[in-house]
């Protein structure tokens, strides 16, 4: 890769890097999904990328993928799964991440500009969504006292179903957790709240994610 640097708080990178990726024990053997006769997933990647850090964070990056036999988890008409190859996909797109920190606040956000496709079967890549928005905020309102927000915006995204052999659509979402933690010398507490707005949403189809749940708990510094 090539990196340029003109100053401290500026980074510019163009990189290029091929991968492997050999299946697993489980993508192999597994009684209920394996496949013996998986290949090694092959890709070539590019990335052009900056970075500019001074008095907040900026970030972006636009890069290029391609990739051969692609290891996926396919979902069979009697709803098992299997370990297959896609023969060649691609995944390319664009990503921005912005930071900024003050003394009692910090906030964060990323978005992901994605153009994927199965260029085998000529159809989109399974669960991938278009447009990704994550976002972080954080108060620290008192001493030890940690107040927190993480979000989550999907696009819409589709589903081939072999069984019917057709393509699903997976509709938008907007998820939201909540967390808030008091820290004390040896110890700390929390709650949290995943799912905050009780939202029905799913990233795949027959598999729901939770309503909005309650957790608590602690943790104790030994050393």
């Amino acid at each position: 890769g090539i990196k340029y640097t003109p100053g401290d708080a500026f980074e510019a990178h163009l990189s290029y890097s091929g991968k492997s990726k050999f299946p697993n024990m489980r993508a192999l053997y597994s009684l209920s999904s394996g496949n013996p006769n998986l290949l090694g997933e092959r890709a070539q990647s590019w990335e052009l990328g900056t970075t500019y850090n001074r008095g907040f964070y900026l970030s972006g990056a636009l890069f290029l993928n391609g990739i051969r036999d692609l290891i996926d988890s396919v979902r069979l008409p009697d709803g098992s799964r299997q370990y297959r190859n896609i023969g060649k996909a691609h995944v390319n797109g664009a990503e921005i991440q912005v930071q900024k920190a003050w003394k009692a606040v910090q906030l964060s956000a990323n978005y992901t500009y994605l153009d994927h496709k199965n260029e085998s079967d000529d159809r989109p890549l399974d669960v991938l969504s278009d447009h990704n928005l994550n976002i972080e905020a954080r108060v620290r309102p008192l001493e030890g006292l940690s107040l927190s927000l993480f979000g989550l915006a999907a696009s819409k995204s589709y589903w081939y179903d072999a069984g019917t052999r057709k393509l699903l659509d997976i509709p938008d979402y907007l998820a939201l957790d909540a967390v808030a933690s008091y820290a004390f010398s040896v110890a700390e507490v929390f709650v949290k709240v995943t799912n905050l707005m009780d939202k029905y949403y799913y990233t795949e189809p027959g598999f729901p994610w939770r309503g909005r749940t309650f957790e608590a708990g602690f943790s104790i510094r030994v050393f």
